[in-house]
């Protein structure tokens, strides 16, 4: 079971993700809201979720498919931001499906360098990848060698030359 930061970001990002669903009346979003939570829990794909959500909010089923696949992406891009940064991981590459399908602003953000804690701006607005609407661009880890964290690590070329010393010297 889910708990620490990813749960929490997980409760954050469903509560603000179903916010921006306008087409549905407002009865249906606690009840919307559990059933997102419920299928991620469950591990379910998006079309499990599309099928839920479909006989909750008697929407269409392209409707419910394309909030599905939003929500699904909205919720990988904020797990991922959270389950890296939690790592030490600071930066990411931002990624597209490398298809035809990818929208031009997307497009160009492909291979581009972010901080997950100031995300880029596509089109004047700061997105991650995954964030934007019915998005299926994801953030590679990028991770940062040079980071002062990785002085403490040994050099591994540095032991076995100490070594080779030490074995000259028996020799010698």
């Amino acid at each position: 079971m889910l708990n620490g930061p990813v749960l929490d970001e997980m409760h954050r990002a469903q509560r603000e993700n179903v916010e921006l669903i306008t087409s549905i009346p407002d009865q249906y979003f606690d009840r919307l809201e559990d059933t997102i939570a419920e299928s991620w829990l469950a591990g379910e794909r998006w079309e499990q979720l599309g099928e839920r959500l479909g006989d909750i909010a008697e929407i269409t089923e392209n409707r419910a498919a394309f909030i599905a696949r939003d929500q699904t992406s909205k919720m990988n891009c904020h797990f991922n931001r959270v389950r890296q940064t939690s790592l030490g991981i600071k930066k990411g590459i931002w990624r597209t499906a490398g298809d035809g399908d990818v929208r031009e602003s997307h497009a160009e953000m492909e291979g581009i360098e972010y901080e997950w804690d100031d995300p880029p701006l596509v089109e004047g607005v700061p997105l991650l990848p995954g964030e934007d609407y019915n998005c299926r661009c994801d953030g590679e880890p990028q991770l940062d060698l040079d980071d002062d964290t990785s002085e403490d690590l040994d050099d591994p070329d540095e032991e076995e030359s100490d070594e080779d010393e030490e074995v000259a010297d028996e020799d010698g």
